[in-house]
């Protein structure tokens, strides 16, 4: 289950971070006085782009690909950053499905455009399970050995709890395999037993889809049985975590075509569950940040409740851009912090807490070196985008400029 006694770190941060944050709260007092809404007019408006960019993805090719995949994707997106600088709202399921709302109006090639009975800002009301894909792609991760770990202690497979973890997934050759915590579910499912592993997994057993493999059994037994008998071998969670790393992602198990992943579902009644989930992860956040007494607290609340709206997944799309980009940027506005540019907001995903706490603090440090240098990640906006969609992206920025109260700062390049 999502830790419930998560409010502050049971282990101390390095003094380098607390250096970093002091420096980076001693520039937002010199430049904006600590006013959120001061510094939204020295950011300019052409390069509110970047908070809902991946950083690793802004060197190639900007924000163009993000909004030719799913177009209306940055429209939408600036819409929702008006609102983050409204700190009289309370930080309740209203909010957030607000939130969900403005980030997908308008957006086309989402899971919103496939189905017609889903609706954007409110919870999935299906049983669809949630995958998360972990793995190493160019040499990002967005999941680490401690963060497994941690997923893995909070979400315990050999316990029933309300948050039903479904198993362990893996892809191979693009075909998807389950390891699944109760046997009876696959078989109405149309799937054929493969394996069982040992006792820690005693209730979790890998099933392959009928259809998918059955003229290629032999192959994928073959391909996946170092990692059964790695995982048979194992006696907790941290060994578990250490496998699944090490083995499969560390050391590019998925070159092989073989990709891993997290899951999980609410069997019934999902809509109830999400919200009643939701509505405990938000009391853990007050409780939380109402304790907190130091910046390195407060980011640690934070990094906690976002990793675990992210990892509840409540939503059948947009999840990462309403929890790990708007969300979490309000809430860092809202307690005295920068907004963060995250070199990838995915990390979210499987990353530790104590990883997260830094990952937000390097993503300030972003925010700090637009500011001072009118650039980031080596790239000038106005240098990035192509002539035809320059008309495009300055309708784009116009929808800030118009809510904003005052003409924005310009910064020179």
């Amino acid at each position: 289950m999502f830790l419930r006694s998560h409010h502050l770190s049971p282990v101390p941060y390095p003094t380098s971070l607390v250096e970093e944050i002091d420096s980076i709260l001693d520039f937002y007092r010199k430049i904006a006085n600590n006013d959120p809404n001061l510094l939204r007019l020295i950011i300019p408006s052409e390069e509110v782009w970047r908070f809902f960019v991946d950083g690793v993805q802004q060197a190639n090719g900007s924000w163009a690909a993000f909004e030719y995949r799913e177009p209306g994707y940055l429209p939408a997106l600036y819409r929702a950053y008006q609102t983050l600088f409204d700190f009289s709202v309370n930080i309740d399921i209203h909010y957030i499905f607000r939130l969900h709302a403005l980030a997908t109006s308008g957006v086309d090639n989402t899971n919103y455009s496939q189905d017609d009975r889903a609706i954007t800002g409110s919870f999935r009301d299906n049983e669809r399970g949630v995958f998360f894909r972990l793995g190493i792609w160019k040499n990002q991760p967005n999941v680490s050995e401690d963060g497994l770990y941690e997923y893995f202690e909070r979400n315990s497979l050999l316990t029933t709890i309300t948050m039903n973890i479904v198993g362990i997934s893996i892809v191979v050759d693009d075909s998807l395999l389950t390891f699944l915590r109760n046997g009876m579910e696959a078989v109405q499912s149309g799937m054929t037993n493969m394996d069982i592993v040992n006792a820690l997994w005693r209730s979790i057993e890998v099933f392959i889809p009928k259809e998918v493999f059955k003229s290629r059994l032999a192959l994928a037994k073959a391909r996946l049985a170092p990692l059964l008998k790695l995982l048979g071998e194992t006696k907790n969670n941290r060994e578990v975590a250490t496998v699944i790393y090490s083995t499969m992602i560390k050391n590019r198990f998925i070159r092989d075509g073989i990709e891993f992943r997290l899951a999980s579902d609410q069997p019934i009644d999902t809509f109830s569950i999400l919200a009643v989930e939701m509505k405990k992860l938000i009391n853990d956040y007050q409780q939380g940040i109402n304790q907190a007494k130091t910046s390195l607290e407060k980011l640690h609340v934070i990094a906690t409740f976002i990793q675990s709206c992210e990892q509840l997944h409540p939503f059948l799309d947009a999840n990462c851009r309403t929890f790990c980009m708007l969300l979490a940027n309000h809430l860092l506005m809202r307690h005295g912090f920068l907004p963060a540019i995250f070199d990838d907001p995915n990390r979210f995903d499987a990353f530790s807490r104590h990883e997260l706490v830094a990952e937000m603090i390097n993503g300030m440090k972003n925010t700090v070196e637009l500011i001072k240098k009118g650039m980031l990640y080596g790239v000038k906006t106005m240098d990035t985008f192509m002539r035809r969609d320059r008309d495009y992206f300055y309708n784009v920025v116009a929808i800030e400029e118009q809510g904003r109260d005052r003409p924005c700062k310009r910064i020179k390049y």
